[in-house]
């Protein structure tokens, strides 16, 4: 077995490098959960739990944002926040501290 020894200053650097590359690759995580992803139709009634009928009417209406590219149509997870959103019903507590 073969053993070596590092200097104090060795291993501080050491640390140092260590934890800026974790730094590195927290924010690198960060930014890739951050990115807006594209949903279907078909994805976005899952998620919201309607009918495609249902989300038609909703886009007719201009309650919720879409993309349309040719005759596919998109939502955006921020699309599908922000209408739900606009149509929360907040709590006393969250009324009072506003």
């Amino acid at each position: 077995m073969h053993i070596e020894v590092i200097t104090k200053q060795e291993l501080e650097t050491l640390k140092l490098d260590l934890s800026r590359l974790i730094e590195q690759e927290f924010k690198k995580l960060n930014k890739a959960q951050s990115i807006d992803y594209c949903l279907t139709t078909k994805e976005a009634c899952k998620l919201l739990n309607v009918t495609a009928k249902t989300l038609q009417s909703y886009r007719d209406c201009k309650l919720i944002s879409f993309t349309q590219v040719g005759s596919k149509i998109f939502y955006t997870k921020t699309d599908i926040d922000e209408f739900l959103d606009r149509f929360k019903i907040k709590s006393r507590l969250e009324v009072k501290s506003n």
